[in-house]
């Protein structure tokens, strides 16, 4: 795939995602997916970044002490990572956590149990079955944002956390792929 594609995909794919997420809110008028607030804006904007930090380590660890994520994470290099530039990455990164943690937390949440929506969530992730052990951990990362939903009782401190992590997470890859593959 080139970039142009690689990009277009991913934002189609979120915008399909967020366009399920109006309609299903369009039938269900109860549903309030961006909670209402009982911490301040301050609180929940901290919870975000620093639940985004927390998630940004953990993924960092588990990719150090796993040679098979390691694996992984140069399979989707090589599949549209290496195409991507910082901004593509953020771009991506921004608009993946907005419709996903819409779509996740801010409406099956209010649907169904942590544990299916975090399934669906890892299900999402995972491009092929070769790719389990990432689709794991975003079972688990799904675990987490949906805690933070619950904890804040809002949808920001999840989006927050979403984006942190991706824009991080991206970044790093990119600066720093060549001194994992050399490590």
């Amino acid at each position: 795939m080139s970039k142009k594609q690689i990009l277009i995909a991913a934002i189609f794919q979120n915008i399909v995602i967020l366009i399920i997420s109006v309609i299903w809110l369009y039938f269900r008028k109860e549903i309030n997916p961006w909670g209402f607030p009982k911490i301040s804006d301050a609180a929940v904007f901290l919870w975000g970044l620093g639940g985004g930090c927390v998630l940004v380590i953990i993924s960092f660890i588990i990719f150090l002490s796993s040679e098979k994520m390691k694996s992984i994470m140069f399979e989707l290099d090589e599949l549209f990572l290496n195409k991507l530039g910082y901004l593509d990455a953020i771009l991506i990164s921004v608009v993946a956590g907005i419709c996903e943690e819409f779509f996740f937390r801010g409406v099956l949440l209010n649907e169904f149990d942590i544990i299916i929506v975090s399934f669906i969530f890892a299900l999402l992730h995972v491009p092929t079955p070769k790719f389990w052990l990432y689709g794991l951990w975003a079972f688990f990362a799904g675990l987490y944002l949906g805690t933070i939903y619950f904890i804040t009782k809002s949808l920001l401190a999840p989006i927050i956390v979403h984006i942190v992590n991706n824009c991080v997470t991206s970044v790093l890859w990119l600066s720093f792929k060549q001194k994992f593959k050399q490590a």
